[in-house]
This record gives structure tokens, C-alpha cells and sequence, in this order.
């Protein structure tokens, strides 16, 4: 089959190669007449066969964050052995009459190697095509709306479908990740904020103008699409070099040379592939695709630092489809700053997380999770993986020995977040209680505790730390759980510390700390005061209001980890 059909083709005339409309960045609308390659069992001999795997990707070795990392590398290698079994690269040239009509507004041609990926995606890597023209709905509109209000052709936003499989959260061996795989050092040169909070190559919105940018400037720089795609993949020294070195002015003529790498010399033809196959799936076999729905959202201000799960639970929403519209926040958490972050929510939301999320109450809860004793693992090993204390490991597994036994499952303790939104009888509950105790502590729940003996001992009641930490009549306390506790006159210290002054009406930077007054002037202690967690709070940005550490805030206060409800009275000291 492939020696007929190489006949055929050295046997029509060439047509558009890639220096053609270089005058214009969008070039005109390009009609061409292309064979209709269908679907084939045996397009190939065997020895040319790609390695079928319905996870791998056909470009770049990507994989995805949010599944197992499958090996890419193997089917990269099969096509490039594949590649160079064809011999010389050929220029674009036509197919016969009995072929399909293309439309694009980026140069459309055909040789052996775009043939080679036709085939590829419509039978070894069906699948993965499959769901790169699933994923397309949601990214395709938007991307294609920038590239027009930009001037560039709107087919270049397939060349995101190559780069990552529409996957914003794909990531290279090379540390390339998003839709648009940029390096760091490049997003840097681009705009894209990377910190351990942000990263917007994995923003779809931001990372697409930035690579529009970049496009703009290669096509600058080259003036034909072919070889500002190379660039885009090699980088525009290595390209600029080899049409000096080789004396040639496109991409053809410089991938018939032993110049470019292969990764590079495919990604042409790929895109040329794959634009042919996603504006005309059912010519080639791709029939009732699912496409998602396109990526649509509004913003909303909120507080820095805020989880995520909160403005899930202010919003009605499921967590992981705000994850997928702020995919570029690392932390899932609004990072740390001055004044509102526009938070990205699903449509019709925004009013209802503005109105909902001050109800959102908070609880620290002590989560658990499995481990697998190895044969070489060692109690020291596992707590310094899990970053636990043995007494805890070993208290939370009903150990008295630190002798494990391969194979033996293992408890492991951890602290999470959990979000409720309040009723406004909750509400009342909750704002009762705290005017009534006027302070607020931390419990952590040790063996035997149970929820009426920690009332009676903190002069509270079942019904109050049940309100304040959203629990039910079935809720089983857990070792090493904190709770809130909404503390009486009576079972408070002697001395009684002043509150501190309110953000809203505090003019200096940082809030003034009245000291507290002691029985005994002679045994001062050093003075006190307690400041109320507010929706949005966190260790941190407390401790910068008051020059403190959060290791001080978490000492003080008898935290273990970094988690704070809001309505929690924390007890701050002065270190003067």
C-alpha cells in the first residue's frame, strides 16, 4: 500500500509549500484538495507499526497530573524510528481529485510524513485522538477567539491539541506544563506569574496569550508558518542557525537535512494532521464525538488566602469544578496578598459566593489514610514520610512496640479542612455563644474524651461544640481531633485581657495590644490579648498583623497544624 501510493503522489503536481501568504499572518482562506485516507487495518508494514497504548499522547511525551504517569517515551521512539525508515523528507504536494476539500487559514499541505500521521491517529492512537477532539470543546472557542482578535490564524489552536492534548494540567519530562507547554524561563519572558501559589501556564486563558505572543514574535522573526511552528517546538536559535548553516529560507528544505531533531521534524506534520482530522472528523472515521462544553465562568472577589472548598461549600458547588477553572492556583487557596483576589466561579455563582461565604464555618478534622508496611520500611522511615511523630503513629494503630511486619496496613493520621455552610439559626447558635462565653479555645481530643466531658470541663455545653464545629449526634471523636471550644467566665484564667482593636477601624499597620492585667504586679506575665479568626484568616497573615511567627500563634494557642476556623479566639502575646 505504501509504495502505490508513493507512486501516486511523485506523480502530481506540488502545491503550497509553507513559504506561501508569508505576506499576511492570517493568510487567505486556503482551499486543498486532500485524499480521503479512511481508517486501515494494515496501513503500514508490521515493522512500521506504532506502538499502541490508549494513554499515550502523540507529541512531546505529556502526561497528565491527574493520572498515572504512562510511558510516553516508548511510542515517541516508535514513531521516530518510523520516520526515518521513510527516507528524505518530501516538500507538500497535491492528492487525487477524489479527495476531500480543506478549509484553513493556516497552509495546508501533504507528504509521506503527514500521510504517516493520518494513519497514526486514526488507528494506533485512535483513542488518544479521540479524546484530544473531546477535550477541544471546552478550550477550542476561546483559544480561537484570541488567535482572531490577535490576527493570527485560528488553526493555530490545534497546535495546542499536539503540545497537550487540550490537558491544562500536562506536564513534560522537560518541566514544560499546560496547555501551551511552556518552560518556566519562557512564561517568565511572557508574563506568566509562577510562584508556589500561581502558576499560569496552567491558566488556559493567560497561558493562551502568552503563546499568541510568542507566535507573533516568531512570525516576525521568520514570516512563514512552518517554520515558526519549529521554533515554537526547538526555540528560535536553534532554527535561526540551521536555515544560516543550511542556506534555505523553510521548513521542508531544512528537514531534509541531518539538522533538526526528529521531535522537532515531526511536530510539523502532526499539526498538519491534526487540523485535517479535528475540522473534518467524520471524513476520517471520527464519528459521534462528545465534545465539552466550552469553558465558561464569572468572577468574584474574595478574601487572600481562602480555600478553595470554602467558596465550594458558599457556592453549592462541587470542589473539583472550581479546581478545574483555577487549575493555575497550586495550593488550591487564593494566594496571600493585599486586598480581594478575583477568584474564577461557575457562571450564575458569583453573587451567591459573595452573599454565602461569611457563613462558611470551618473545622479541623483528623483524617486517616493507609499504609502498606515494605520490606524495608522502619517506623523512623514512615513518620519522616508522613512528617508524624511515632507516639502518634503508634497511638492512632493501638501500638505498644515499634516492630512492624510487612505487609501490615497502618493508620495514618492527617488533618484536614472541612467547610459548612450555616444556617442562620446556626448563625445565631454560633454568635450566641460566643457573646455568652466571650472567649474561644482548642481542645485536642485525647483517649476517653468524649463531647460532654470536654463541655463540662470548659464550662460549655454538648449542644455548642457540636454548633461550633459542625458536628452531628453520629460524629466519632478521633484522637488528636481539635476541636473549638466556646469557653465560660468561669473556667478562664484570673487575669482578663482586653480585646484588640477592630481591623476596620485601626489606622496603623499593626494592631495595638493592650496588656492584660494581673492579680500581681511583682509576677507580671507578659501582656496578652486575643484576636477572633475572621472568614479568610490564616497563621500566616495574623502573624504579620503582629509581628509574630505562626510557629509562636501554634505554640501558644496548642495547634499542631496550620488549619484555623474562623470564630476561634486566639490568644496572642507581646514579645516586648
Amino acid at each position: 500500500p505504501c509504495l502505490s501510493r508513493l507512486l501516486v503522489l511523485l506523480c502530481l503536481p506540488i502545491v503550497w509549500s509553507c513559504s506561501t501568504h508569508h505576506n499576511n499572518p492570517t493568510g487567505p482562506q486556503i482551499s486543498t484538495t486532500l485524499s480521503s485516507i479512511g481508517p486501515q487495518e494494515n496501513a503500514r508494514p508490521d515493522s512500521l507499526q506504532a506502538q499502541e497504548d490508549p494513554e499515550l499522547t502523540a507529541s512531546n511525551e505529556i502526561q497528565d497530573e491527574d493520572i498515572s504517569p504512562p510511558d510516553l517515551e516508548a511510542t515517541a521512539n516508535q514513531e521516530i524510528q518510523d520516520l526515518e525508515k521513510m527516507g528524505a523528507w518530501e516538500d507538500g504536494i497535491a492528492m487525487t481529485p477524489k479527495g476531500t476539500l480543506i478549509e484553513s487559514d493556516f497552509p495546508i499541505v501533504i507528504n509521506r510524513q503527514v500521510e504517516y500521521y493520518l494513519d497514526l491517529f486514526q488507528n494506533q492512537q485512535r483513542k488518544v485522538f479521540t479524546g484530544w477532539l473531546t477535550r477541544s470543546g471546552r478550550y477550542l472557542p476561546m483559544i480561537q477567539q484570541e488567535l482572531a482578535e490577535a490576527g493570527l490564524p485560528q488553526d493555530l489552536a490545534y497546535l495546542a491539541m499536539i503540545e497537550s492534548g487540550f490537558k491544562p494540567n500536562a506536564f513534560s519530562t522537560a518541566s514544560a506544563t499546560g496547555l501551551w507547554q511552556f518552560m518556566a524561563p519562557t512564561a517568565g519572558r511572557f508574563g506568566l506569574q509562577i510562584n508556589s501559589y500561581v502558576d499560569e501556564r496552567r491558566d488556559a486563558h493567560r497561558s493562551t496569550q502568552a503563546a499568541i505572543n510568542y507566535l507573533s514574535t516568531l512570525y516576525s522573526q521568520f514570516g512563514k508558518w512552518y517554520v515558526t511552528v519549529a521554533a515554537y517546538n526547538a526555540g528560535e536559535g536553534r532554527i535561526n542557525n540551521g536555515l544560516q548553516k543550511y542556506n534555505c529560507d523553510n521548513f521542508w528544505d531544512l528537514a531534509k537535512e541531518d539538522y533538526l531533531p526528529l521531535e522537532t521534524k515531526r511536530y510539523v506534520p502532526q499539526l498538519i494532521a491534526a487540523i485535517m482530522i479535528a475540522k473534518y472528523p467524520h471524513d476520517y472515521g471520527f464519528d459521534n464525538i462528545q465534545y465539552d462544553k466550552p469553558l465558561a465562568f464569572e468572577t468574584v472577589p474574595v478574601p487572600p488566602r481562602t480555600e478553595l472548598a470554602a467558596v465550594a461549600a458558599a457556592s453549592n458547588t462541587p470542589a473539583d469544578t472550581l479546581y478545574d477553572l483555577n487549575r493555575h492556583l497550586s495550593k488550591k487557596q487564593v494566594p496571600p496578598g493585599i486586598g480581594s483576589y478575583d477568584l474564577r466561579v461557575p457562571p450564575g455563582t458569583a453573587r451567591l459566593v459573595a452573599n454565602n461565604l461569611p457563613r462558611v464555618h470551618a473545622t479541623v478534622a483528623t483524617l486517616f489514610k493507609d499504609h502498606v508496611v515494605g520490606r524495608r520500611d522502619t517506623l523512623n522511615k514512615i513518620c519522616a514520610k508522613y512528617n508524624i511523630s511515632k507516639i502518634n503513629l503508634l497511638k492512632a494503630n493501638n501500638l505498644r512496640k515499634a516492630k512492624l511486619v510487612a505487609g501490615t496496613i497502618l493508620r495514618i493520621p492527617y488533618q484536614t479542612a472541612q467547610y459548612a455552610l450555616l444556617s442562620d439559626k446556626e448563625i445565631q447558635q454560633l454568635a450566641a455563644a460566643t457573646k455568652k462565653t466571650q472567649d474561644v479555645t482548642v481542645h485536642k481530643v485525647k483517649a476517653g474524651d468524649s463531647i460532654s466531658q470536654i463541655a463540662a470541663r470548659y464550662g460549655s455545653s454538648t449542644k455548642e461544640i457540636m454548633t461550633l464545629n459542625n458536628l452531628t449526634t453520629k460524629h466519632v471523636l478521633k484522637i488528636g481531633q481539635q476541636l473549638t471550644v466556646a469557653q465560660s467566665s468561669k473556667t478562664k484564667a484570673a487575669s482578663t485581657p482586653l480585646r484588640v482593636a477592630d481591623a476596620s477601624k485601626n489606622t496603623s499597620k499593626k494592631r495595638e495590644i493592650i496588656a492584660s492585667r494581673s492579680k500581681s504586679p511583682a509576677k507580671q506575665k507578659a501582656p496578652t490579648a486575643h484576636y477572633q479568626v475572621k472568614s479568610g484568616d490564616s497563621l500566616w497573615t495574623i502573624a504579620q498583623q503582629f509581628d509574630l511567627s505562626p510557629d509562636d500563634l501554634k505554640k501558644w494557642n496548642n495547634l499542631e497544624g496550620n488549619r484555623i476556623a474562623p470564630g476561634l479566639k486566639l490568644l496572642i502575646k507581646s514579645k516586648s
